[in-house]
């Protein structure tokens, strides 16, 4: 089993140095795929090595679990190029990236509190119970909870992450109130508000790789793809990126052109609600649209109507001026025998201010059809 499990790491190993050009690619360090394998490939021969020193089952471990984990975590990057399996392992890479802060404020938060109980309850003994082993009683007694810092960490982690705690602790504390004010805190600002944030953001997260599910998943695939590529020759390399140059999509759309979106491709609920204020925004914007060109419509056959009012008005004027004129030029008109030459004039100033305020209309309405278009 030994030797099974030292050629299928040769084997690995192999394919990592083909990757690297034999660690002449600068950049493949650089992903966290590739420091894995190559941190799990130095694990696997080094806790062989020990075995194969010490014996089987009497190997380390300390490298046994360090080995188990990198394994663990190289065997998720393979199931990056399933449908099934390569949009969960974004996801959670994508997780692990937005609380890389906050977990760094919640660890500061624990150490605070872990010291605070351990200032306050390093000196209450663990519980103790009493047996009956055939005719002798025989003592066992719990770990002290706080008696040390690495002990109270973890306490206080069991108590504000896991909510498991045993009260008789707390009743044994010299500083009672004190005490219970520290848990309460405790419990209040992790348990209840530092857990629901971390929701909130995990939440978050997942809905903006949900945006780009399918992008997503295609992106993990291509990765393994192209990984597996540099272990071709250059030629055939070459080749393939040569007969892959151009490809066609055959895409399902609509009659007006939008391509359809299946069903099960969820764009998450910010996407969703996002698109849904776009459709409303763009639907009140065609109502509103239709409103201002219906009342447009309206203004101008009342203005077409005041128009032709006023037209007709100042024809009428114009006839009756020019009819009074003639007369007057022809012998004048004499009312009660005064010559009424100064009323016609005034009349014809009327008439002329009132072409001159009709001519103004016009090129109003004419600029008010101009701004509208």
């Amino acid at each position: 089993l030994l030797a099974l499990v030292i050629a299928l790491n040769s084997f690995f190993g192999a394919k990592e140095l083909l990757q690297s050009d034999y660690f002449r690619r600068r950049n493949h360090l650089y992903d966290i795929w590739n420091i894995v394998d190559f941190f799990s490939l130095i694990m696997v021969y080094a806790y062989c090595l020990n075995v194969a020193l010490k014996g089987a089952g009497a190997g380390s471990v300390v490298m046994g679990v360090v080995t188990t984990l990198l394994l663990t975590v190289k065997l998720l990057a393979y199931l990056r190029g399933f449908d099934h399996t390569g949009w969960l392992i974004a996801v959670l890479m994508q997780n692990f990236y937005d609380v890389r802060g906050f977990v760094i404020v919640l660890c500061s938060i624990l150490f605070g509190f872990a010291v605070s109980l351990r200032l306050l309850l390093g000196d209450v003994e663990g519980e103790c119970n009493v047996e009956l082993d055939g005719v002798e009683l025989m003592q066992d007694c719990d770990i002290d909870p706080y008696g040390s810092l690495p002990r109270s960490i973890l306490s206080a982690f069991e108590l504000t992450i896991l909510g498991a705690y045993d009260q008789e602790i707390f009743a044994k504390s010299r500083e009672t109130i004190l005490t219970t004010i520290v848990f309460v805190l405790a419990v209040t600002v992790v348990l209840v508000v530092a857990l629901n944030a971390l929701i909130a953001v995990l939440s978050d997260s997942y809905s903006r790789v949900q945006e780009n599910a399918i992008a997503n998943r295609r992106k993990e695939r291509a990765s393994l793809i192209v990984e597996y590529l540099s272990l071709l020759p250059r030629r055939q390399r070459r080749q393939i990126e040569e007969n892959t140059r151009y490809f066609h999509a055959l895409l399902e759309a609509d009659a007006d052109g939008d391509l359809l979106v299946k069903h099960d491709d969820w764009k998450g609920g910010l996407n969703m609600l996002r698109k849904d204020l776009a459709d409303l925004t763009e639907e009140s914007e065609e109502m509103v649209q239709r409103s201002l060109d219906s009342l447009n419509n309206q203004f101008q056959k009342e203005m077409d109507t005041l128009r032709h009012e006023i037209r007709t008005t100042l024809s009428t004027m114009s006839q009756d001026i020019k009819e009074i004129k003639r007369l007057q030029n022809e012998g004048g008109i004499m009312l009660k025998g005064k010559n009424v030459s100064k009323a016609v004039n005034v009349v014809r100033s009327i008439g002329r201010h009132g072409e001159a305020l009709f001519h103004m209309g016009d090129s109003s309405a004419n600029s008010g059809d101009g701004a509208d278009g």
